[in-house]
């Protein structure tokens, strides 16, 4: 092993990575290539990666002192991966080793651990191994020596994962294997075990789990019922429990800056980065960028484009970096009634509004200037300062450049300088986004000539507007971090943080909006942006549906400032929704009414109408909801809103013309496809389920995944339940099955599991077994009700009957005989054991079965109960227990004579009666029991209908009766089967070999007398 830098062995964040064993060379024909790693620390998590052509096999161990040891079986290294290694300067090592070419990793981290997750990220062919460290630094000492004992193995199914638990008396070493996709073996030291049980199945995601005992550990190997890729391990010191969670999804978000890529032609990968850069005139070149390590320790002092604005010069550019951070929760003391509300994990729709037009462009007006200018001087401001009046942003930034090459130096080049940004700025605002990189070379050209200058400051803030307002929000980040660490005084403060507070909110890291936000409020009460930092305060909690904090701010707004609206008109309809959600319709519609009157609003006057109208659609106001419909359609009858008027009132009717129509009239488009959504709803209400899936059915083949679509699949779900279910009581087995085969049901995780079932029954009904067990089979049942579930278990066993795999069918009713069941379930899963047993030859083990049934608390029929006295005389017969056999056998039929439709047992139990009198050589009782069963009509349809005729003919040749005996001889010489047929024969030879010696005496006395 070789030894850890002693520089980063100290570090607080270093995490050092060490190789453990002896290199050997790679394999020609190795499976997997490890392309590249990269390792992060960020606070209280480590994360290390690894880029691989395909998903590994891999050995995870725990070791002591903080380490962990990861092997990747049958993987080599790259070029680029050594480009890594050289560049990491021996922080990280890695050779491969052993005959299979594994790449062994030693990861030592500078404190404990609490949990591991590893993770197999198959899009990104990533291997990831996340550690969230422990608080505590200081080394854990050691235990005294103590042997670990297993005690006890749990387990737990949640949603997303299924958990296993184990017992132990003491935290041990540990060891995760895995090398397919569908197993993995945790090796765990445990010098004794005390579970009785060693296999465990049954469970969610999780096949089969067997304990394998050794000298000094145990193996828990754990077969999955489908192919895992993600597990977390973790100690609970409290209970000392080693807990394994199998997840179906990585618990991680997959951070952007962790990414690897495939480089051959540089090896040695940089971490990912987001830049703005500034654009430059031909020779300028570009300068270093802010020292990483600072970048590292200080993610807000990660984005200043450089060391101080005293540094841009026109000879040395600059570079905005920012790492992108993982999603992080608001402030707590923000949050109130937000707890109760569902979170969401979509960024907030902000909007990055560079405010350039807000207040005349500053110096221009500036009376003490006038009288240093020239004549010509101040007629071109004149015509810059109309150009601005008249919103003229092109004509007047041609006047400025103009202006600074005829008077080159005028003291009011510093502000015409930086007023040539501020016009592009507007221009770029307009919409003309290919005027970006002018923007940004404006600014970073006056801050190079003028870096003394008081407008620098707020000229990053304008650079970072220009940034969001076209997506590179990073990059406004960027310039926003210059702005407040390297200017920590100025007007440009309360606009910068507000800025930055509302481009977290767009890159969804809400803590830090928040935070700035707070601080807009806390520190510059009397700014002009503070209102707009409480607005955004407001939008953010709108969004994620906290709809009371957020109504409670916006009220607070309006009590501060009654007409905050005239700056922010789109606040009235914002609200209003928010009131909608809250159900407080009063109050939404007042602000819709609000923003109606005020106009110059985003939503259009039809929009606003149609709104109103729902708001007394809510509270079943029909008259006043139908009145603003049809204002909303006069006023645009094609607007958006009209379209939605027209919606509404075509759901007050009760006809589908109206939505066939705004279907028709709207096609492509959302307005067209709510048409479609609402006229299935319409179907399905009607219980028209057919209807209902063929217009769906519509939707659903569009290429969309809109809100719309998922309703439309849900809502197609159903009436596909629906439509099975009707036509599963009205045994249409035949419509059910061609529904499957034209595809127009949906797949096992997507329908209800009951009506699955039905449709697996459907199959089964109509005897088509083969079909019927494959469908069985993708059916979980934990998925069913207890109802359903013994249902589902019995078909499925027959099915697998009639198909001739009885060992399947057994399984199936040995795992129904662990499942939670019915009690009558149950003893009929039971009583199908038992005859799979008894044909086993396991005479005992159904006899039992059988036994339990008849003499605990009866569950099945009459019917039912006399099977099992039956099958228990029968075996009782076997055994030449003939009292025993026939106290069952009369119990039989006491029991079925009760059913109707016992009539079949009750024949057999007489005859099952005579066959044991026959054992036993009583004729007289063998005589009796049989014709009692051939005169209740017991017939040739049964199996041993001939055989029994020949057991009773050889009673009545005991007894005398020949001539009953020849008579039934004869007929089991016509129709009986061959071997029956050779024994009759043999027998009549014997009755007439009978008759001739019964004959010779006779002859014999006859020719005495002659003589």
């Amino acid at each position: 092993m070789r030894p850890a830098l002693a520089t980063l062995r100290n570090s607080f964040f270093a995490v050092i990575i060490f190789l453990i064993g002896v290199g050997l060379p790679s394999r020609a024909m190795a499976a997997n290539k490890a392309v590249d790693f990269k390792l992060s620390l960020e606070g209280a998590s480590a994360r290390f990666v690894v880029l691989l052509d395909s998903e590994p096999g891999y050995s995870l161990k725990a070791l002591p002192d903080n380490r962990i040891a990861l092997i990747l079986y049958d993987t080599v290294k790259t070029s680029q991966l050594e480009g890594r290694l050289a560049g990491e300067d021996g922080n990280v090592t890695a050779d491969e080793e052993g005959p299979s070419s594994s790449l062994r990793f030693l990861i030592r981290l500078g404190v404990n651990f609490r949990e591991i997750r590893a993770s197999w990220l198959a899009k990104e062919k990533l291997f990831t191994l996340s550690m969230a460290l422990a608080n505590d630094k200081r080394k854990v000492k050691d235990a005294p020596p103590q042997s670990v004992t297993l005690e006890n193995l749990r387990f737990g199914i949640q949603d997303t994962y299924t958990r296993m638990v184990a017992d132990l008396n003491k935290k041990p070493s540990w060891e995760l294997i895995r090398r397919v996709s569908d197993s993995m073996t945790l090796r765990v030291e445990a010098g004794k075990v005390t579970l009785k049980k060693k296999k465990y199945s049954g469970f969610r995601r999780i096949r089969e789990v067997t304990l394998n005992k050794k000298k000094n550990y145990v193996d828990l190997n754990v077969r999955l019922a489908h192919a895992a890729n993600h597990f977390r391990i973790f100690w609970l010191e409290q209970g000392h429990k080693l807990v394994t969670d199998f997840n179906d999804q990585s618990p991680d978000i997959v951070d952007e800056s962790l990414l690897l890529h495939v480089d051959e032609r540089n090896p040695e990968q940089e971490e990912r980065k987001v830049t703005a850069e500034v654009v430059r005139e031909p020779g300028e070149t570009e300068g270093p960028s802010k020292n990483e390590e600072e970048i590292r320790e200080d993610p807000e002092k990660a984005v200043t484009p450089a060391e101080s604005a005293g540094s841009l010069t026109r000879e040395v550019g600059f570079i905005v970096r920012q790492r992108i951070q993982r999603e992080a929760r608001p402030d707590e003391e923000m949050i109130r009634d937000f707890r109760a509300a569902p979170p969401q994990v979509h960024a907030v729709e902000i909007k990055i509004e560079p405010d350039v037009e807000k207040a005349p462009p500053e110096g221009l007006y500036n009376r003490e200037w006038v009288h240093h200018l020239s004549a010509e001087e101040a007629f071109l401001i004149g015509r810059i300062q109309e150009a601005w009046e008249i919103k003229g942003y092109e004509k007047g930034v041609e006047l400025m450049e103009q202006f600074l090459k005829e008077f080159p130096d005028s003291p009011l080049n510093e502000t015409i300088s930086f007023l040539i940004g501020d016009f592009r700025l507007a221009l770029l605002k307009r919409g003309d986004k290919e005027l970006f990189p002018k923007v940004i070379g404006s600014y970073a050209d006056a801050i190079t000539r003028f870096k003394k200058s008081g407008k620098v400051p707020l000229s990053f803030v304008r650079m970072a507007q220009a940034n969001g307002f076209v997506g590179r929000d990073y990059e406004a980040v960027g310039y926003l971090n210059t702005a407040v660490s390297q200017f920590r005084e100025g007007d440009h403060l309360p606009l910068a943080y507000l800025t930055r507070g509302k481009v977290y909110l767009r890159i969804n890291q809400p803590d830090r909006a928040i935070s700035d936000l707070k601080f807009v409020l806390d520190r510059f009460p009397r700014s002009s942006s503070m209102e707009e930092a409480r607005y955004e305060i407001a939008r953010y909690f709108y969004s994620i549906g906290a709809y009371e904090e957020a109504g409670r701010r916006f009220e607070e707004l309006v009590e501060l400032n009654p007409e905050f609206h005239l700056d922010y008109p789109e606040s009235l309809s914002l609200t209003a929704r928010n009131y909608s959600y809250q159900k407080d319709y009063e109050k939404a519609r007042e602000y819709y009414f609000k923003a109606l009157n005020l106009g110059h609003q985003p939503e259009t006057g039809d929009l606003l109408l149609s709104h109103i109208g729902d708001t007394y659609h809510q509270q079943s106001k029909e008259r006043e909801a139908e009145q603003f419909y049809r204002m909303a359609i006069e006023q645009d009858p094609e607007g958006e809103g009209a379209a939605i008027a027209k919606l509404r009132l075509a759901d007050y009717s009760s006809g589908v013309t109206a939505f066939q129509q705004i279907h028709k009239d709207n096609l492509n488009s959302a307005i067209g496809d709510l048409a479609l959504l609402n006229l299935g709803k319409r179907f399905y209400e009607r219980k028209q389920y057919a209807m209902a899936m063929d217009t769906l059915r519509k939707l659903m083949e569009k290429p969309n995944q809109s809100e719309i679509f998922g309703k439309a699949k849900e809502l197609y779900s159903r009436a596909v339940e629906e439509e099975v279910k009707g036509l599963y009581r009205g045994r249409d087995y035949d419509k059910i099955i061609q529904l499957r085969q034209s595809q127009q049901i949906p797949s096992i995780g997507k329908i209800d599991p009951e009506v699955y079932l039905m449709v697996a029954q459907s199959y089964y009904h109509l005897r088509r077994h083969p079909e019927a067990v494959n469908l069985f089979a993708l059916i979980k049942p934990y998925d069913l009700s207890l109802t359903s579930k013994g249902m589902y278990f019995q078909d499925m066993t027959d099915s697998y009957v009639q198909i001739g795999e009885e060992d399947k069918a057994e399984k199936v009713l040995e795992k129904a005989g662990r499942e939670k069941l019915i009690a009558a379930d149950q003893q009929k899963v039971m009583l199908l054991l038992a005859g799979f047993r008894r044909n086993k030859g396991d005479l005992k083990g159904a006899y039992e079965l059988y036994d339990s049934l008849v003499t605990g608390k009866r569950m099945l029929s009459d019917g039912e109960i006399a099977r099992a006295y039956l099958e228990m005389g029968k075996i009782s017969n076997v055994e030449r227990q003939f009292e025993k056999a026939r106290e069952a056998l009369n119990r039989c039929i006491a029991l079925a004579e009760k059913d109707r439709a016992g009539r079949g047992l009750v024949q057999s139990a007489f005859i099952e009666m005579g066959n044991g009198y026959h054992k036993e050589g009583n004729h007289k009782q063998t005589i009796r029991s049989f014709c009692k069963a051939f005169d209740l009509g017991y017939g040739p349809e049964n199996r041993d209908y001939w055989e029994s005729n020949y057991r009773l003919a050889l009673a009545y040749l005991k007894t005398g009766k020949n001539e009953e005996a020849e008579r039934l001889f004869n007929a089991i010489s016509d129709e009986g089967d061959p071997i029956l047929q050779q024994k009759v024969q043999i027998k009549m030879g014997m009755i007439d070999l009978e008759r001739q010696l019964k004959r010779l005496p006779l002859a014999r006395e006859a020719d005495g007398a002659s003589l």
